[in-house]
This record gives C-alpha cells, sequence and structure tokens, in this order.
C-alpha cells in the first residue's frame, strides 16, 4: 500500500489512521490508489490549504494528505462542528480521508473517461435538496462531491434512504460488499 511520509507525531498519527482506512476499504473489497502522500508542500498552490485536510490528485491517483491542515490539531472537535452543520456526512476524523479514498474508488469504479466528465456536474435541484436534506451540504455541491460524501458515510457504518442510495447507483458510487 504505499504510504509516503515524513515521520513525526502528527505525520504517524495521520499514517496510522490512513494505513486502517486503506485496509477497511481493502478489505470492503476496493481496489486503492496507487499512492497516498502525506506532504504538505503537495498543498502549497492551494489557496486556503490551512483548510484542506486532505486531496484526491486525479493526475497521480494519488491521495495526499496535508498534515498541516488546521483540522488534524483538532479534528474531534472540527469533525463534530463539520457534521453538526450539516457540511459532512460523519463526525468522524477520518471523514476527509474516507472521503478522498471514496473519490479514487469511484474514479476506478466507473472509469476515468465518465469520471473527468462528471465529477463536477451538478446536482438537478430534486437531488440537490435530497442530498442536503439526507447526506450534507458538501455533497450537494456536485454528482463527485455527494458520491465521496455518502461513500464516506457508508464506511462509517451510515445507512441511507432509497432515493440517497439510488442516486448513489446511478452516479457510480462504489458498493460495500
Amino acid at each position: 500500500m504505499g504510504v509516503n511520509a515524513e515521520y513525526n507525531t502528527t505525520n504517524i498519527d495521520l499514517t496510522n489512521a490512513m494505513n486502517d482506512t486503506l485496509n477497511e476499504a481493502r478489505n470492503a473489497g476496493f481496489t486503492l490508489p496507487k499512492n497516498v502522500q502525506i506532504d504538505a508542500s503537495l498543498f502549497k498552490d492551494v489557496r486556503n490549504r490551512r483548510n484542506n485536510p486532505a486531496s484526491y490528485i486525479l493526475s497521480l491517483d494519488d491521495v495526499a494528505v496535508n498534515p498541516s491542515a488546521d483540522f488534524w490539531k483538532n479534528s474531534v472537535v472540527d469533525a463534530a462542528a463539520n457534521k453538526s452543520s450539516g457540511f459532512w456526512t460523519t463526525s468522524s476524523t477520518r471523514h476527509p480521508l474516507r472521503h478522498e479514498l471514496g473519490h479514487a474508488i469511484h474514479k476506478t469504479n466507473i472509469g476515468l473517461t465518465r469520471f473527468r466528465a462528471e465529477f463536477t456536474m451538478p446536482l438537478d435541484k430534486a437531488q440537490r435538496r435530497l442530498v442536503r436534506k439526507n447526506v450534507s451540504r458538501y455533497g450537494s455541491s456536485s454528482r463527485g462531491e455527494f458520491v465521496a460524501e455518502v461513500f464516506s458515510g457508508l464506511m462509517d457504518g451510515a445507512s441511507y434512504a432509497d432515493p440517497v442510495m439510488a442516486l448513489y447507483k446511478k452516479f457510480g458510487g462504489p458498493l460495500l460488499s
């Protein structure tokens, strides 16, 4: 499973969390991304990099984790706040890891061409309302974010109403075995 990281206390904790997340996904039968990199320098050109705990880098098929993100300093409180505000679908400290891994697995599930074409496509008004109410505000921003939010929730043990799961399947969301 290649997890590349510069090792210090924060990175060791993140590496352990990422390894656990990768094992969770592998045990569920998913193909994992080529690499996971825990490296703040990958975020040097990202606006608001202090607020970006992780990202999926499509061109590399890598999940990148930003150990300098403010989230990792207080992840329990921040994850709970993101869930209670409706921005995220879970309150798990692993949510950003599962979410970005969800993008990678979604791409593998539907293929690169379809993933590129649909990732940023907006949901229609009825879909946005459904997702905002039953998943998260972030998930209502596009098809790709919807799939990653539901994937993260499923990996955390959440269950969703039939209309949400029908939409997830329609967009090629990876199903847990």
